[in-house]
């Protein structure tokens, strides 16, 4: 088991309540959001709206859009993909959750013989 299932529970009820909520792709999704969507500029933020669990497949999923009217894609894609402002209150149990989440993935990475696997996994929606 990837994620301590305690921990998700907990972290899942919260970031319900703040919903909605802003966070900023990684460099290597706003890449992938930029093939989506070409006038996507990379420091753009994304507006949370929706949290799932996905179980160790894709630990906690959020589904966001990009703020503003001149994007139609919605995606939905795991929280180890996003960063969050310091001025989060949740921003720290976030940031737990997704170095705990990276180092086990890694570490089950390691044992896999065909080598690492994609990091990131992601819909879009249009």
């Amino acid at each position: 088991m990837i994620d301590n299932q305690a921990q998700v529970e907990r972290l899942i009820a919260k970031l319900e309540a703040a919903l909605p909520f802003y966070a900023v792709p990684t460099p290597n999704f706003a890449t992938y959001i930029k093939e989506q969507c070409p006038e996507f500029e990379w420091w753009k933020r994304c507006r949370i709206t929706a949290i799932h669990y996905s179980g160790d497949a894709g630990g906690i999923m959020c589904r966001f859009d990009l703020d503003s009217a001149s994007f139609e894609h919605e995606f939905v894609v795991s929280i180890t993909n996003l960063t969050f402002p310091h001025r989060n209150p949740l921003a720290l149990a976030i940031t737990s959750y997704q170095r705990h989440r990276l180092k086990r993935l890694r570490a089950l990475e390691a044992l896999l013989p065909d080598g690492p696997s994609p990091r990131i996994v992601a819909l879009s929606f249009s």
